[in-house]
């Protein structure tokens, strides 16, 4: 099997997921493209943000690029890219994820004709790379979990629901834009990196097994797969020719069939379609540095259309095409019974039937579990008789069932159980250990009971058990086991014997005492004792705190002096000390010995929010000892302590004072107007376009420059993510522009909050690619 596929150079920048908001311009959103089993072959559908930042549901014509209205969505504040839109072939609908003024991450399915939605559920996970399956009649995706492995999952858009198939090992990111399913191999395919180079992965969608990994020497974008002709396509950038290409899949090698005649300067990210009917490609690029919507074939990449497209933001294609429906189900079932079994005996059953069913029931009269969805599972019969199975599958195309009439003869054969155990258990147990119990009682038990009494848990009915002792003692152990002819215990008592173990702590510590410091310093101690230790006491003579019990200590030393410390710990088994081998030599350092010169270091000057936080930090030279400041406006309004957070709840513009003293006198510093605090909250208004704002370049990647008029004048300019976390905050001194650098900070949308001086902020949306 051949791969054909293409690229261009990105010019429109992929939205990435944390790009969750409104962006308020008028563009398209997750343009995906397809072509459904109806064969409409020109009709692509679309989410648009409209310049009312209203969201629709609209198609788009492929050879002329007209746009048609057919709903409007509402609630939605933004679509969630790369590659999380498909369509369902079968129902018709167009499946997507967005975000809503409710808050959270959802998954949509709307009807294609009506626009209407049919549901709207939570997702719980960031899934990605969504393909819709006409085979398996199932809708599959990526995602990466806690421990960043990325696994393929199938997801049931009904319900939000998902369920892993299997792990793709050794991927650190994946490339946008180049997920498909293989419909004829059962592939779930994406392209991804491992060690900075790029590889095609494909997953069988039924075992959850990673067919191959083949390496890639380019960058491919945009992959499509045809079901008609069971190839892959897309663009590659080359020497500035943009080119479809072939790859091989076993291989990962590319030749290079044509490039695309008449592209003059690259193409739109994520934007573009395969068109299985007409054989083409295609997607929105630039030719003649106009925005186009670009059909070219397939096998020679002429150029068939290019009509004018004015709507440029588009991100998360993926495409369906006409799909060959499945053939009705033929339930079939097999198991391994022949003609009888015996109360409490187990029958394995397996699903076989052809069709590829998508959804199976199972009835078991007179077994356990009475009902199961499972393709295989065992069945236990605890109860005399005979017994009907029935099972009913079902696929896209329809339902058959298969019902065996007393298929199940179950006889009253057998004894009367005996109870009999074995553990792990040889002597004597610590407190906290697990002991593991497995039930070897004979005369097939069909019910057991355990009770483990003095441990967690209590009481249990596995055949196998694993049990905590967390309080020392002698405890007995009962198991009861029965079936349709009677019952059996089996106690042992006193049978495990709990003690306390252990061994006391051995005290160790660490300084960040080196030689010598000068008063006012500080040391860091940290307990590293060896054993498990539940009690701890430091004594530092000399030092502020004098005592303590935690495991890391900062201590201050303001008086001059040779000075030790000791460090005891305990536990339930002892205790241990151990003393400093050196002393800690305190000396005055000063270079002014006459009296310190005061100096305040605030970690904001100028305007705040109410109820803003600003850190006050002493700076002073002559090491003084005590320390007075005075906070008109805030709270604390005064304190004696070296560093001070101190939290403005009022408007108004105020002084900052702060006294130091030594044992040779004192200074005093006033900063006069420090703070100035303005009341954010009541007056925060939304942008609405009477004050001119404008960001350049947007979206950016870590310089923006931002201007505005001279009517009005910003005091303060606040950058925060979409969780409300301040990212950035700075004054602004100019009169009509300002630059900023933001490092840091992820791909994605972000607000920007400007303070303007007579009061009012506005709010504006940025992005950060």
């Amino acid at each position: 099997m051949y791969l054909y596929l293409s690229t261009l150079p990105i010019l429109s920048r992929i939205l990435s997921l944390q790009s969750l908001s409104k962006i308020k311009s008028a563009f398209l959103f997750a343009l995906a493209f397809y072509s459904l089993q109806l064969c409409q072959a020109q009709k692509i559908y679309s989410i648009w943000e409209d310049p009312s930042s209203v969201y629709r549901f609209v198609s788009i014509d492929g050879s002329t690029g007209t746009k048609t209205n057919i709903n409007t969505i509402n609630n939605l504040l933004g679509y969630i890219s790369p590659g999380t839109s498909t369509i369902n072939t079968k129902t018709r609908e167009y499946i997507f994820r967005g975000l809503t003024s409710m808050g959270g991450n959802y998954i949509y399915s709307i009807d294609l004709v009506s626009g209407n939605i049919n549901s709207q559920v939570t997702l719980p996970q960031n899934i990605i790379g969504l393909e819709y399956n006409y085979v398996t009649d199932t809708t599959y995706g990526l995602w990466e979990d806690s421990s960043g492995v990325y696994q393929v999952v199938w997801i049931d858009p009904k319900s939000g629901s998902y369920k892993r198939i299997g792990a793709v090992t050794g991927v650190s990111a994946y490339v946008g834009g180049t997920f498909s399913v293989d419909t004829k191999d059962s592939l779930y395919q994406f392209m991804g990196l491992d060690n900075s180079k790029y590889y095609l992965y494909a997953v069988h969608i039924k075992t959850g097994r990673v067919v191959y990994k083949n390496q890639v020497s380019r960058k491919i974008h945009a992959i499509r797969y045809n079901c008609n002709n069971d190839s892959l396509y897309g663009r590659l950038d080359s020497n500035n020719r943009y080119n479809l290409v072939a790859i091989n899949a076993a291989s990962g090698g590319y030749s290079v069939i044509d490039s695309m005649v008449g592209i003059s300067s690259g193409y739109i990210s994520d934007a573009f379609v395969l068109n299985e009917d007409s054989a083409s490609y295609i997607f929105l690029g630039f030719q003649r540095s106009s925005t186009k919507l670009i059909k070219v074939r397939q096998n020679n990449a002429q150029v068939v259309s290019s009509p004018s497209f004015t709507y440029r933001r588009l991100a998360g294609f993926e495409t369906v095409n006409c799909a060959v429906p499945l053939p009705k189900p033929k339930a079939i079932f097999t198991a391994n019974y022949s003609d009888s079994i015996c109360v409490g005996d187990s029958v394995f059953f397996s699903d076989i039937s052809t069709g590829n069913p998508r959804i199976r029931n199972w009835t078991f009269n007179g077994g356990k579990p009475f009902n199961s969805g499972d393709s295989s599972l065992f069945v236990v019969y605890d109860t005399i008789g005979r017994f009907n199975v029935r099972l009913s599958v079902t696929n896209s195309s329809g339902t058959d069932d298969s019902l065996a009439i007393g298929y199940i003869k179950v006889s009253p054969c057998g004894v009367v159980p005996t109870a009999k155990f074995q553990s792990n258990y040889s002597d004597t147990l610590c407190e906290g250990d697990t002991l593991t119990f497995t039930d070897l009682s004979t005369g097939k038990p069909t019910n057991r009971q355990w009770t483990f009494f003095g441990a967690t848990p209590l009481t249990s009915s596995d055949s196998i058990v694993k049990v905590v002792y967390n309080t020392a003692g002698n405890y007995d152990i009962r198991l009861s086991v029965s079936n349709s002819l009677g019952r059996n215990d089996s106690l042992s008592p006193k049978f495990i014997f709990v003690k306390k173990c252990g061994l006391p702590p051995v005290s160790i510590f660490k300084s960040s005492y080196t030689d010598t410091i000068c008063q006012g310093d500080t040391i860091r101690f940290t307990d590293i004792s060896q054993g498990m230790v539940s009690g701890r006491q430091w004594n530092f003579p000399g030092g502020k705190p004098g005592t303590s019990t935690d495991s890391i200590v900062n201590v201050v030393y303001d008086t001059v002096g040779s000075f030790n410390w000791t460090l005891s710990v305990s536990n339930a088994f002892g205790n241990d000390d151990s003393t400093s081998s050196k002393n800690i030599e305190v000396k005055s350092c000063s270079t002014n010995p006459d009296k310190p010169i005061a100096k305040i270091y605030s970690s904001v000057s100028g305007t705040i929010c109410e109820n803003d936080t600003v850190l006050y930090k002493d700076t002073s030279s002559g090491n003084p000892t005590q320390w007075l400041w005075s906070f008109p406006g805030g709270s604390p309004a005064s304190s004696t302590s070296k560093n001070v957070s101190v939290v403005y709840s009022s408007s108004g513009t105020f002084d900052v004072t702060l006294r130091v003293t030594n044992s040779t006198g004192s200074d005093d510093t006033t900063q006069s107007n420090w703070i100035k605090v303005i009341p954010c909250e009541n007056k925060l208004v939304e942008y609405s376009g009477k004050r001119e704002v404008q960001f350049y370049p947007n979206p950016f990647n870590r310089s923006l420059g931002i201007s505005w008029g001279t009517t009005h004048r910003v005091a303060m300019l606040k950058v925060m993510d979409l969780n409300g976390r301040v990212m950035f905050t700075k004054n602004v001194h100019t009169q009509n522009r300002n630059n900023i650098e933001i490092e840091g900070c992820n791909s994605g949308l972000y607000v920007i909050q400007i303070f303007w001086t007579d009061g009012t902020i506005s709010l504006h949306k940025i992005v950060h690619e």
